[in-house]
C-alpha cells in the first residue's frame, strides 16, 4: 500500500511501574528505545542505532526479548513505530521474524513526513519482529510493554479483512474491491472466524486505514448492535490516506461497524486478539442514523438565493455541503435505498440567474456521480420530482404545468398530463400505484388563487381529487401510505397575516387537522420520517407589518427573513429547530432506511 498517510500513535495506558504478575498487560515503568536510524541518536542499549536510513525495500530484524526488561520468553509486545524523514511514500510493514511478510502495512507515509502509530507485534525467531520499508527511511521503535498469551493471542502475521479499492483483495476474499464507504454509512466487518481469530473472541486488534476520502471526516469503530459512540478513531483531510490501531471489542455476531463522516476507501488489518466474554452470536446491524438532505443558500440577501444541496443527521448535527456544483431549484429525494438524491437544479458553467434551465439531476450520497437525467428546452423546466418506490423510475412536474416520468437512467421520458393543471409537487404512493400532486382544476374548470390535491396513476388514468378548493399543495405520503401532509397557505386576512401551515390527513382527504398553526410563519415542505412518526419542514418568519421607510405604507412583511429546517411529531406537539444562522435552508427530505452506518462527530 504504497504512498499511505498515517494517524498519530494510539495511546497505551501504561501505569508508571511494572503490573503484577499474572495482569493483562504488564507495562515498562516507561518507554523504551529499541531502534533509531538517525546518526548521533542512541537506544536503550546502544543496539540498532545510528546506522541510516533504512533502504527501500528492505528488512531489517529487531531483537526485542531480553531487552529493556521485557522478558525472554515474551511472544507479544506493545510498540510505537515511527517512520522519520523518508525519501518517498511508502508504508512500514511490522512482522514476526520468520514468518512471510504479509499483505498489511501498519505505518504509511508521504515525503519527508514524520508518523507514528501504536503496533501490537508478535514476536516471532529469536522473540523478534521485522520491519519492512518500501520505501528509504529513518525508523524509530519504542516498546512500552508485553502481553502475556494468557490475555491477547497474536496471530503468526496480521492480516487484511477489508480492502475496499477495486482491484485489491482480502485474507479469504470477503470485504474486498467493494468501492468507498459512503458519507455517514457504516462498514459492517465480520472478524470471527476469519484469519484465524476464532468465534468466542471477545475483542481484536486492528489497523484501521482511511484511504483517498473525499471531504474531510473521522472513522468510528464499534462493535456491532451497539449505538455509534461520540468518539473517533481516525481523523482526515480530503484525498489524505491515514490509519491508527484499534483495539476494538466485537459485537453481536463477532463484527465491527466502521463509519465512515465522508467518503471514504477502507483498509483493515488484524493483528489479533483478545480473550474475555465471548461477543453476542446475534443483534442488530450497524446503527444507522437518520439523514435529512435540504437546500441551503449562503447568502440569504441573494435574490437569486442560488442553494446547494446540504445533509445532516436528523437531530440537526453534522451538517456539511454536498458540493455538486449544481444549483438545486427544487427539493431533493431520496431513492428508496437512500443511496442516491435526485433533485431539480441547473449548471451555473451553462446557465445564469437571468436564463436558467433546471433539469432533473442524480447524485450519490456522497457527491460523486453526478449526472444529467434531463435536457429540457428554456423556458420549461423541473420544478419538483418524486422517485418511485422500486427505484426504476423519476416523476417531475415542469412549468408547463403537466406531470413526466422517466427511467432513473435517463430513457423513456413521457408525458402523462396534458392539462392547465398550475401544479407544482408530486410524490409517488409507497405502493407505486399512484401520484400525489396539487393542480387547480375542479370538475374540469381551471380556477385561480386555488389548488387542490389529486391522485393519478402512473399511466395517467383516473385522476381523483381528494379535498376540497383551497390554497393547498406540497403533498407527501406517509411512508405506509395511510396519511398525506401538506401545506395549506392563509391569504383570507391582512397581507401582514398571510402564513401557511403544515397539515396531515388521511389518505382519502378526511381528518384534516393542523399540525404546525403558527400564524406568524410560512411552514412547508413537509417530510415523513423513514418510521413516520416525525415530520420534518421548512419554516420562514417570523412575519409582522413592515412600514415602508421612504413612504410611510405599511407593506407585506418583513423581507426575505432566514428560513430554517424544523421537526416535530406527526400526532403533534412541540418543533424542534434544526438549522440556525442567517442562511435560507428549505426543503428537507428524510433518507429512507439508509443501507450504511453512523456519520459521527
Amino acid at each position: 500500500m504504497a504512498g499511505f498517510v498515517v494517524a498519530s500513535a494510539v495511546a497505551v495506558a501504561a501505569p508508571s511501574h511494572p503490573a503484577e504478575a499474572g495482569s493483562d498487560y504488564v507495562a515498562l515503568p516507561s518507554p523504551a528505545r529499541l531502534v533509531d536510524t538517525r546518526p548521533g541518536f542512541t537506544t536503550i542499549d546502544g543496539q540498532d542505532a545510528g546506522d541510516g536510513r533504512r533502504t527501500a525495500q528492505s528488512t531489517m530484524t529487531v531483537q526485542v526479548a531480553d531487552r529493556a526488561g521485557i522478558p525472554a520468553d515474551a511472544t507479544a509486545v506493545v510498540l510505537n513505530v515511527a517512520a522519520v524523514d523518508p525519501l518517498g511514500p511508502g508504508h512500514i510493514t511490522v512482522h514476526p521474524t520468520g514468518t512471510t511478510r504479509p499483505n498489511a502495512s501498519n505505518i504509511n507515509h508521504l515525503t519527508g513526513q514524520t508518523i507514528a502509530n501504536t503496533v501490537i507485534a508478535r514476536l516471532g525467531t529469536g522473540r523478534a519482529v521485522s520491519i519492512y520499508t518500501y520505501a528509504a527511511t529513518h525508523v524509530i521503535v519504542d516498546v512500552a510493554g508485553h502481553l502475556p498469551t494468557s490475555s491477547y493471542t497474536p496471530l503468526d502475521a496480521p492480516a487484511r479483512l477489508a480492502d475496499t479499492r477495486p482491484g485489491f483483495t482480502t485474507i479469504d476474499g470477503q470485504d474486498a474491491g467493494n468501492g468507498r464507504v459512503p458519507g455517514g454509512h457504516s462498514l459492517q466487518l465480520e472478524v470471527t472466524g476469519r484469519a484465524g481469530v476464532p468465534l468466542d473472541a471477545s475483542a481484536v486488534v486492528l489497523n484501521v486505514a482511511a484511504v483517498d476520502p473525499l471531504g474531510p471526516g473521522h472513522i468510528t469503530v464499534h462493535p456491532t448492535g451497539t449505538a455509534r459512540p461520540n468518539a473517533s478513531n481516525i481523523n482526515h483531510s480530503p484525498g489524505q490516506t491515514i490509519a491508527n490501531t484499534v483495539v476494538a471489542r466485537l459485537g453481536a455476531g463477532g463484527q465491527v461497524c466502521i463509519s465512515a463522516h465522508a467518503a471514504t476507501h477502507l483498509v483493515v488489518d488484524v493483528a489479533g486478539h483478545l480473550a474475555g466474554p465471548a461477543p453476542p452470536a446475534t443483534g442488530s446491524d450497524c446503527e444507522q442514523p437518520q439523514q435529512i438532505a435540504y437546500a441551503r443558500a449562503e447568502a440569504p440577501e441573494d435574490p437569486w438565493m442560488l442553494p446547494a444541496l446540504w445533509l445532516m443527521d436528523a437531530d440537526g448535527s453534522d451538517q456539511r455541503r454536498l458540493d455538486t456544483g449544481i444549483y438545486v431549484d427544487g427539493g431533493p429525494d431520496w431513492s428508496p435505498d437512500g443511496t442516491q438524491l435526485a433533485f431539480t437544479g441547473f449548471d451555473p458553467g451553462v446557465s445564469t440567474p437571468l436564463g436558467v434551465v433546471p433539469d432533473v439531476w442524480i447524485v450519490d450520497a456522497d457527491g460523486t456521480g453526478l449526472r444529467n437525467l434531463t435536457d429540457l428546452p428554456g423556458p420549461n423546466h423541473a420544478v419538483s420530482l418524486s422517485w418511485s418506490p422500486d427505484g426504476q423510475q423519476i416523476a417531475y412536474v415542469t412549468t408547463a404545468w403537466d406531470i413526466w416520468i422517466i427511467d432513473a437512467d435517463g430513457t423513456d421520458n413521457r408525458r402523462i398530463t396534458n392539462d392547465v393543471l398550475q401544479q407544482d409537487s408530486v410524490d409517488w404512493s409507497p405502493d407505486g400505484a399512484l401520484l400525489l400532486y396539487n393542480a387547480n382544476v375542479v370538475d374540469g374548470t381551471v380556477l385561480t388563487g386555488t389548488s387542490e390535491i389529486w391522485t393519478i396513476e402512473p399511466g395517467g388514468g383516473n385522476p381523483t381529487r381528494l379535498t376540497d378548493p383551497g390554497n393547498l399543495g406540497g403533498p407527501t405520503w406517509s411512508p405506509d401510505g395511510s396519511e398525506i401532509a401538506f401545506v395549506e397557505w392563509d391569504f383570507s386576512g391582512a397581507a401582514s397575516d398571510d402564513h401557511s401551515d403544515v397539515w396531515i390527513m388521511n389518505a382519502d382527504g378526511s381528518g384534516q387537522r393542523n399540525l404546525t398553526d403558527d400564524p406568524t410563519r410560512f411552514d412547508g415542505s413537509p417530510a415523513w420520517s423513514p418510521d413516520g412518526t416525525m415530520i420534518a419542514f421548512d419554516s420562514e418568519g417570523p412575519f409582522g407589518p413592515y412600514v415602508d421607510p421612504a413612504s410611510g405604507d405599511t407593506e407585506c412583511c418583513v423581507n426575505d427573513p432566514p428560513a430554517d429546517i424544523y421537526v416535530m411529531r406527526a400526532a403533534g406537539g412541540p418543533k424542534t429547530q434544526l438549522t440556525f444562522g442567517d442562511a435560507i435552508e428549505v426543503w428537507p427530505a428524510w433518507q429512507p432506511h439508509p443501507t450504511g452506518g453512523a456519520a459521527g462527530p
